[in-house]
């Protein structure tokens, strides 16, 4: 890349790094979903009735600190991240799905809906993944950028680096990722937020009563709609978003009063009665954190103590 005159000599040193102990493998670690704990664990707990033998269910995460496509990554997401930004349903944060939701006049017996893509990281294949971000590269407006952009080709040849080269330790074994973006490496949101734009998209090309979607938004993995449709219109494009890609699936929700979104919960309370603006309120995902027994503290801080011993 410096060779041809695509990248300065800052750069190059950036990306060869400057560790004196060299690259090392990723890390992989968990990360746990507590308020993914049945309602009956819960409640268990709450009560100091039951403890917990074993994790609840964990994120996975590769920690890509030091190893050897670190610097790729991040240098491969400072041109992917205003690509992201550009696209029509990107939402940043909570803050700015408030705002647009505020700017919104559903009518009164509208249904909100929530959706989620499952496993969306690990279920697209290093090739889509590839070519998805080659072709929104090729659309990048060059006023975004305050230095020369690289080929697309030499972008799309570092996406392929980092994808297919997850190589990381667990439990005293090696692993190398076969399939999706790792959850830990700097540039995965944007290659996969890219490709789900993608699909999504051609989800509601295909979807024959996309003119009464009033308003869709999508913040990663999680996607919010405001339709002015039957609820078995609604149904209706999950089956095709559920038949559309071999390995991505969707789940859903439904309502005709409210939905939870992100860290808040989207209802049609008294000021939507009276001016049309959806009301927003807060979220906190159920966890259970409570009090807990001297024997219960023992194990959960014993459990803290393997986690970050043996996977950080």
């Amino acid at each position: 890349m410096f060779d041809n005159g695509e990248i300065d000599g800052i750069t190059l040193d950036f990306l060869r790094g400057s560790s004196k102990e060299g690259p090392r493998l990723g890390r992989l670690f968990l990360l746990p979903k507590l308020h993914k704990l049945s309602e009956l664990v819960i409640q268990g707990i709450k009560k100091q009735t039951m403890t917990v033998n074993e994790l609840p269910p964990c994120r996975p995460i590769i920690s890509q600190c030091n190893s050897v496509t670190e610097r790729v990554s991040k240098f491969i997401d400072y041109f992917l991240i205003p690509i992201v930004k550009r696209q029509n349903s990107y939402i940043r944060d909570s803050g700015d799905f408030i705002n647009k939701i505020e700017n919104l006049r559903p009518d009164r017996d509208c249904l909100l809906v929530s959706f989620d893509c499952t496993s969306m990281y690990t279920n697209m294949e290093f090739n889509e993944l590839i070519h998805s971000v080659g072709r929104a590269y090729n659309s990048a407006v060059k006023e975004d950028y305050p230095i020369k952009l690289p080929s697309c080709e030499t972008i799309k040849s570092l996406v392929a680096t980092v994808l297919k080269n997850n190589y990381f330790e667990f439990n005293d074994r090696y692993f190398v990722q076969k399939i999706g973006a790792s959850m830990g490496s700097k540039c995965s949101p944007e290659i996969c937020d890219i490709r789900a734009f993608e699909v999504i998209n051609e989800i509601i090309e295909k979807y024959k009563y996309k003119n009464k979607i009033l308003f869709y938004g999508r913040y990663r993995d999680d996607a919010f709609i405001i339709a002015h449709s039957s609820r078995e219109e609604v149904e209706e494009f999950f089956k095709i978003a559920n038949d559309h890609h071999p390995l991505l699936k969707f789940t859903f929700e439904i309502s005709n009063e409210e939905i939870i979104f992100l860290d808040t919960v989207v209802h049609k309370g008294l000021r939507f009665r009276n001016t049309g603006i959806l009301d927003i309120k807060s979220y906190t995902k159920p966890l259970c954190i409570t009090q807990q027994s001297s024997s219960n503290d023992q194990r959960y801080s014993a459990l803290n103590k393997n986690l970050t011993s043996r996977y950080h």
